[in-house]
């Protein structure tokens, strides 16, 4: 007699997650545990709810509407707390609990009550998407190693949520609790021995991959080589990790997580241009469909930050025009219902191998190595990020490259990725500060700044950014996993992809002067290709600093650096939030730039009132308050008397006069070759970083 199927808690009850196992600041043990026992194994065993899928949201959804339903009642916490139990003794449980005895409901009534509210879900397209970084092992050993999936659930739920994720195929068999095989459910051995016999190899060769403690009891108790919990894998999805602890805590979790639908057929690999072949070909399923709406961490970024909107040919339109940095400053990472459409970028096939490896070096050659690569690329072409000029002797060929928008684990495709994303010639990647070395954990991690402009028909410009990379090494000294964090939201960069360069932030070419402080360089590479609302708050704590650092140092005034077109940057509110003083209050859309054109005896502010097409130039006279003084603070005053509207670039011709008139005082704080700051006395001593362009 077949098991009676479950669901309710195949991703439950999750113990409170280790802070260390998840920092990308390093490996976490049951990486390196896996990566340890995968060359031992003959045969990989996965559950399906909740670590293939990520099901509970919407199973939990479907529970919900039953009990309503027959008037009972069931907590988010027990539901997760109810692990490996089977639908029927749960329902069971609850009447006993809440009903009278004499009550004509069953729990097979219950039982089919909530399969129709399950269904009735789905057919409003209501589906669990895929749990990437253990789909990504499946793609990984397709064609390796026997494979199969051993779920308690519905037979048709488990083959048709397969199905639809596009990852059916990667299984050699479907075990399941409906199979007259299983006699007894989790945390029973059953399932699992009826799996690894499917696949015809002994469970002492198999790994079984679980993320329920009924479920890893009964990997074990059925003699498997290892059973890896999923949830303490390094990147294991950060909303089913919230829900862990939220359950754990006894506290509400979020029953509404990510019920993104999925049709691709590969889950990992993800950048800006497979979103462009989506939209370019109308392979972009629309939003209704995609992605489900209500509250969760992946809807809300789709609501503040990148939207796929339907009607004609699929577009990506960004939300929030006033100000994008807020909307998705909660938001680090893109949703991996939109990672499925990667499978079109042009990045090939996986190759086989890259090439001879070379084993055997210890940590600190490996991280000369990098800082070399980082820097200049491994034949002189660039930065790696920039260029793909990388060593592959160091990586894996199977090697796992993750960030905010991506996850492959292919050394070619990753290349392939970088040399058609970034140009080259207008892009830099650079080492921040020597790569620290962790001999305990095996890893080796480093933080670089990376600017430039993509390879795209409107040449967008991505501002500067910072990267956090960890490096892991496996134990014959190769590279087997390079995983990034950014300084700026995903959603930022992915809307920064399809700005056409018209609406681009300015950005400075001139290049560093020898003399130029080291603090100033950062500070201008931090600011340069932006806009004073475009920073996270983390970036603006640091460029804070190296304002007051640089500030409190009074560098020499050089006026003969002063004349020039500065575009503005950054923006350091004064004491009481005093901002800039403005004769015209400038619409604040976040696509608007602001300038001021200074010569030897005159200034001029320009502000974009519609971008380009649109400006206002105030100007008048400007005078030196003491020109014997060559320090810093250096004051100047403004005889504004003139003022005009603009329709774009054009001439005097193209102007409408303004009536406008005053005076305006500021101090020079610091002036260099290419960057500016000065502090508005007649704003509340707001501080304003500019770059020079012109």
């Amino acid at each position: 007699m077949a098991a009676a199927p479950t669901e309710a808690a195949e991703a439950a009850p999750q113990p409170p997650v280790s802070r260390a196992d998840h920092d990308v600041g390093g490996i976490c043990p049951e990486t390196a545990r896996l990566e340890s026992v995968l060359p031992g194994a003959k045969g990989l065993v996965f559950d399906c709810d909740g670590t293939l899928l990520d099901t509970m949201p919407i199973y939990y959804e479907s529970w919900s509407r039953a009990c309503d339903e027959v008037g009972l009642t069931f907590s988010s916490d027990r539901f997760y707390s109810y692990a490996g139990r089977t639908v029927h003794d749960i329902f069971q449980t609850l009447i006993d609990e809440q009903l009278p005895a004499d009550t004509t409901i069953t729990a097979s009534h219950c039982e089919a009550v909530k399969r129709r509210h399950h269904d009735v879900l789905e057919a409003e397209g209501r589906f669990a998407g895929p749990i990437d970084v253990v789909v990504d092992i499946a793609f990984r050993y397709k064609g390796k190693l026997p494979m199969a999936v051993a779920s308690s659930g519905w037979r048709d739920h488990v083959i048709g949520g397969l199905e639809r994720v596009g990852i059916l195929h990667l299984f050699d068999a479907v075990v399941t609790a409906c199979d007259d095989e299983v006699h007894n459910p989790k945390p029973a051995p059953d399932i699992f021995l009826v799996a690894a016999k499917r696949i015809g190899i002994e469970p002492k060769d198999c790994i079984g991959f679980e993320d329920a403690d009924l479920g890893i009891e009964a990997v074990r108790d059925a003699g498997y080589l290892h059973a890896c919990d999923v949830r303490n894998l390094h990147m294991y999805p950060r909303n089913v990790e919230k829900r862990a602890l939220s359950a754990q805590s006894s506290m509400q979790g979020d029953i509404d997580g990510a019920k993104d639908k999925r049709r691709g057929q590969n889950p990992g690999i993800v950048n800006t241009l497979s979103m462009l072949t989506c939209m370019a070909f109308g392979f972009c399923v629309s939003s209704a469909n995609a992605l489900s709406m209500g509250p969760s961490t992946r809807r809300r970024w789709m609501a503040k930050g990148v939207g796929i909107v339907s009607g004609g040919a699929p577009f990506l339109s960004v939300l929030d025009f006033a100000n994008p940095g807020e909307a998705v400053a909660e938001i680090e990472a893109l949703p991996s219902g939109l990672r499925q459409y990667t499978a079109l970028a042009p990045l090939g096939s996986p190759a086989a191998a890259t090439g001879d490896k070379l084993t055997g070096l210890s940590l600190t050659e490996i991280a000369a190595r990098l800082s070399n690569d980082l820097n200049n690329g491994a034949k002189g072409e660039g930065g790696y990020f920039v260029t793909g000029d990388l060593s592959p002797e160091l990586f894996r060929d199977d090697c796992a490259f993750v960030d905010p928008t991506n996850s492959v684990a292919s050394l070619s495709r990753y290349q392939n990725a970088l040399r058609i994303l970034f140009d080259p010639n207008q892009s830099v990647v650079r080492l921040i500060e020597p790569l620290a070395i962790d001999e305990e954990d095996r890893t080796i991690t480093g933080n670089v700044r990376s600017w430039g402009v993509l390879q795209l028909p409107w040449s967008p410009r991505i501002s500067s950014y910072t990267t956090k990379i960890v490096y892991s090494i496996d134990g014959d000294g190769l590279i087997y996993s390079q995983i990034q964090s950014w300084s700026i939201p995903a959603s930022e960069a992915l809307s920064e992809t399809f700005t056409p360069a018209i609406l681009n932030p300015p950005f400075s070419k001139m290049e560093r002067p020898e003399d130029e402080p080291p603090e100033v360089t950062e500070l201008f590479e931090i600011v340069n290709g932006h806009r004073p609302n475009s920073f996270p708050q983390d970036t603006r704590f640091r460029a804070s600093e190296l304002i007051d650092k640089i500030v409190s140092k009074r560098y020499p005034w050089h006026r003969e650096d002063l004349p020039g077109k500065w575009a503005l940057s950054y923006l350091q509110p004064g004491p009481d939030g005093g901002g800039i003083d403005r004769r015209i209050p400038f619409p604040d859309l976040w696509f608007n730039n602001n300038f001021q054109i200074f010569t030897r005896d005159s200034v001029t502010n320009i502000g974009e009132l519609v971008g380009p097409a649109l400006e206002v130039r105030v100007g008048g006279a400007l005078e030196e308050t003491d020109e014997t003084n060559l320090s810093t603070p250096k004051r100047f005053r403004a005889d504004i008397n003139s003022g005009k509207m603009c329709f774009g670039q054009a001439p005097e011709a193209g102007c409408i006069p303004l009536p406008i008139s005053g005076e305006g005082l500021f101090d020079g704080v610091y002036l260099g070759q290419r960057l500016r700051i000065g502090q508005n006395l007649n704003g509340g001593g707001a501080q304003v970083v500019q770059v020079k362009i012109l």
